[in-house]
């Protein structure tokens, strides 16, 4: 699979039109089964109930076949829930709320293809050493905390002062120091952050009615949060309330946005000594559903404005990222060319009014199935390149640089990007679904493919929350995708480069110059989708430069595990949640610390790469110029 230049999305514009990329991101792909019961094919989910985001009544006396078939026949219908006691189907346009109960069967229309057989022998090479492809930031894994009911942020003690918080604490500080720029970013935003009001720091009052969507912020819950920012080694994006100082019982979104609840708890951070960690600002979550992107511009500039107010010095003046929206994955037969119109308008407001925009985010979810062939389907992994190209192509046309040149540091951010949009399950571990190591063959992927079209940061949703997150909900515990992430950062530097191999769509090749190093030194990354294990020897653009005894100099391959007391579920495989570094189970220390990851020395000219798995393979001795 050769990987193309995102800037002019060369295989795609080839191979389809840009609409016809746009119809695939929200097309639902029926497969025919042979079921005589059913004309249309739907993947099953036993003992599982989909509660909520009903497109219509319920109807009695289905049988599952028929479940089936009328939610493919519904134009808004993606899931079902089929009740076995009374046959009654309930349809539905998302799976998020998931429950378990033995009286349901739930599913969704469709099968994701698995992966198609990989050759025996691959060849895989760079298709140029001389310069980079595109240059990330040098902190480009970023990572989510938010504040929803239903990530516990409210339950949970994230202070330093407790060990949970603490312990969580390390585990974050280690993805920043792995990267280049020796910090990440964290971005405190969500649904939830909506629905704050900053208590306590001001003339504001407590609301009346605390609830899930009126939830005081006070001062010991901010202050702790910003002690476990601080130990993190991160800088905030702190995404601000557009519901600020408002009881959301009384009161819409407000427009324009009034500043001043913000205000008050910017002014006390900064007065007792936390304005250093505050890296940046959003403003707002997916607020595509309430404002116009005109408007949206100009609570950006108001939200400008205040920066200025409080940090006169513009070189410690936090950026601002925005508007994240939501994403083009929208199911239910949305256009997405609504979605783009809307950034669009949003991207030339802000301009017009010169609001210096640091990083055009965006939020996705590309819908990946909780199923082993969802976790190695080539069709559905696609997406993540598809609407990164999509975005960046839309972005870069409409981001020019004005008179005023309001965007010295424009960069292109997926601000909340997971596998799921999660919902509100419990916090234990009846459900895991997107906890297990074959989430990390799409996260894997979704770096990668984000950092090759474009993207100068992606912020995984979430840090700990839900049945997505990278690190346990209900213990704490690194989960496959953070490994993943530590991986990724240690060995995959800002520089992107680009690959070429001949093993089909099983085998994904990326490349980027090794992090942390400036003596050519290139690190390819391969993801093998495929059931069965394949031998890749490399090209000269890579081993030109190396003896015959030492081609690839370091190895590190992330395979699931087959030990049960690894998984903190019944099931190993890449439907488990344990992992493996070199063939050696990836766990914490006994005292919480990070291990150091290490690779394992190859002397060998080429490979053999395990079945369903992740391989970072470095070569030190690469001397590319594009890596000097």
């Amino acid at each position: 699979m050769r990987q193309t230049s995102s800037f002019c999305v060369a295989d795609v514009c080839n191979l389809i039109t840009y609409r016809l990329v746009l119809v695939a991101l929200v097309a639902r792909v029926a497969f025919a089964h042979g079921n005589k019961y059913s004309s249309a094919v739907c993947t099953p989910r036993y003992s599982k109930e989909y509660i909520g985001d009903d497109v219509v009544a319920p109807i009695r006396g289905k049988t599952l076949p028929r479940c089936c078939d009328e939610c493919a026949k519904l134009k808004n219908c993606s899931f079902f829930t089929f009740n076995v006691d009374t046959n009654l189907c309930s349809f539905k346009n998302e799976d998020a709320h998931m429950s378990t109960n033995a009286a349901f069967i739930s599913g969704y229309v469709g099968a994701p293809p698995p992966a198609p057989p990989v050759p025996t022998r691959v060849h895989v090479d760079l298709v140029s050493a001389e310069t980079p492809h595109w240059t990330t930031g040098k902190n480009f894994v970023c990572w989510n905390i938010d504040a929803s009911a239903g990530r516990g942020f409210f339950w949970r003690n994230l202070s330093t002062a407790a060990p949970f918080g603490a312990q969580l604490a390390r585990q974050a500080a280690a993805l920043g120091r792995v990267q280049e720029a020796g910090h990440s970013m964290l971005r405190f935003g969500g649904t939830g952050n909506d629905y704050l009001i900053y208590c306590g720091f001001g003339a504001t009052k407590f609301p009346l009615l605390p609830s899930e969507a009126n939830r005081c912020l006070n001062q010991t819950m901010w202050s702790d949060f910003l002690s476990f920012v601080h130990a993190a080694n991160a800088k905030l994006i702190f995404g601000l309330s557009m519901r600020t100082g408002k009881d959301s019982k009384k009161n819409a979104f407000p427009y324009p946005w009034d500043p001043q609840n913000a205000r008050e708890i910017l002014k006390w951070t900064l007065d007792h000594g936390y304005g250093d960690l505050i890296g940046g600002f959003e403003l707002g979550n997916e607020q595509d559903r309430e404002y116009t992107g005109a408007q949206q511009a100009h609570d950006f500039e108001i939200l400008y404005n205040l920066t200025v107010e409080l940090w006169p010095n513009p070189s410690r003046r936090p950026m601002l990222w925005g508007p994240d929206p939501h994403g083009l994955h929208i199911p239910t037969g949305a256009d997405p060319d609504t979605k783009l119109a809307w950034l669009t308008e949003w991207l030339d407001h802000v301009q017009e009014r010169g609001v210096p925009i640091h990083g055009v985010t965006h939020h996705e979810y590309v819908e990946v199935e909780p199923v082993p062939t969802g976790y190695t389907s080539p069709d559905r992994l696609d997406l993540n390149t598809k609407i990164a190209s999509v975005i960046n192509k839309t972005v870069r046309e409409h981001a020019t640089f004005n008179s005023r040149d309001v965007r010295s540091q424009f960069g292109l951010w997926g601000g909340e990007i997971g596998p799921h949009n999660g919902g509100k399950p419990v916090c234990n571990h009846s459900t895991m679904r997107w906890a297990v190591f074959g989430d990390s063959l799409w996260y894997a992927d979704a770096l990668a493919a984000m950092a090759f079209n474009g993207y100068t940061g992606f912020c995984r949703q979430d840090f700990i929350g839900a049945d997505y997150g990278m690190s346990d909900c209900a213990t704490g515990k690194p989960l496959p995708d953070y490994w993943t992430a530590l991986a990724f950062g240690k060995t995959m530097g800002p520089k992107v480069l680009e690959t070429q191999n001949d093993g089909g769509d099983s085998l994904r090749s990326y490349a980027h110059c090794t992090a942390n190093s400036r003596t050519g030194a290139v690190t390819v990354l391969l993801i093998n989708l495929a059931n069965r294990s394949t031998t890749v020897d490399f090209g000269s653009a890579l081993t030109k430069n190396t003896n015959l005894l030492g081609k690839v100099t370091q190895k590190y391959v992330l395979t699931d595990s087959v030990d049960p007391k690894f998984s903190l579920i019944n099931t190993t495989g890449i439907m488990g949640t344990g992992i493996r570094l070199n063939g050696k189970e990836l766990t914490l220390e006994a005292d919480g610390s990070v291990p150091t990851l290490i690779g394992e020395p190859v002397m060998a000219g080429e490979l053999l790469i395990p079945p369903e798995s992740i391989s970072f393979l470095v070569f030190e001795n690469a001397a590319a110029k594009a890596c000097m």
